[in-house]
């Protein structure tokens, strides 16, 4: 096993250790105030982060190649800081799971089977990924209709696309290609047939905009 915390004391620092080949890398079950700074765990049978605790921060490691999820936030893991992460060549890079108010914030989020993984099973629990490298195609497992995608490609203009369907499990797969104020763009595709509905918030008030759906005007 790898390093596993279910003390209800806080205030750990875990920093600069490479966690290699084990069932988990991080098991985080009890207290908040955790630190976890400098780390690379890979080669994990199960998951590299598996989080059930909150207000902890997750900064500038490296979680590659472990076999389930990169990132585990789990039922009761909220208002979590992960800053600066590398994720990549897991199962899922990173999957939020009945929490909320979590900011994943910088790094990279790549080359995962599925980058991102959204099972929040109400549309109240909200977690924010903002800037992380969403620079080619990523995909996004969905699975409920009630969870919303909540993402940012820029750290400043706080421009926002949240995304939700209308089935359960769906993959979609999606590449910006256009990011500021004037022209939101992506190009998207469902592994099966479903219904997104889009909210994008952060663009100029008191503006037209012209919606367009496979280069056709829609609104």
């Amino acid at each position: 096993s790898g390093i596993m915390i279910e003390t209800l004391n806080g205030d750990n620092n875990v920093i600069n250790n490479t966690i290699e080949y084990n069932s988990y890398g991080v098991y985080l079950s009890y207290g908040e105030s955790n630190k976890f700074i400098n780390n690379t765990i890979s080669y994990s049978s199960s998951h590299g982060f598996d989080i059930f605790s909150s207000n902890n921060l997750f900064k500038n490691n490296v979680i590659r190649n472990n076999q389930g999820r990169g990132v585990y936030l789990r039922a009761g893991a909220n208002f979590n800081t992960l800053e600066d992460n590398k994720i990549f060549k897991n199962f899922y890079g990173i999957e939020t799971y009945e929490c909320t108010g979590n900011n994943i914030t910088g790094g990279s989020i790549h080359d995962n089977t599925h980058d991102y993984s959204i099972d929040l099973s109400s549309s109240s629990n909200t977690n924010f990924f903002k800037n992380t490298n969403f620079t080619d195609s990523r995909s996004i497992y969905i699975w409920d209709p009630f969870s919303w995608f909540f993402y940012s490609n820029e750290t400043e203009n706080e421009i926002w696309l949240k995304t939700k369907i209308s089935t359960y499990s769906v993959i979609i797969t999606r590449e910006l290609v256009n990011w500021n104020k004037s022209l939101i763009k992506w190009n998207e595709y469902a592994d099966e047939e479903t219904v997104a509905r889009y909210n994008i918030s952060g663009l100029f008030p008191n503006k037209y905009y012209l919606v367009y759906n496979n280069s056709e005007l829609t609104y």
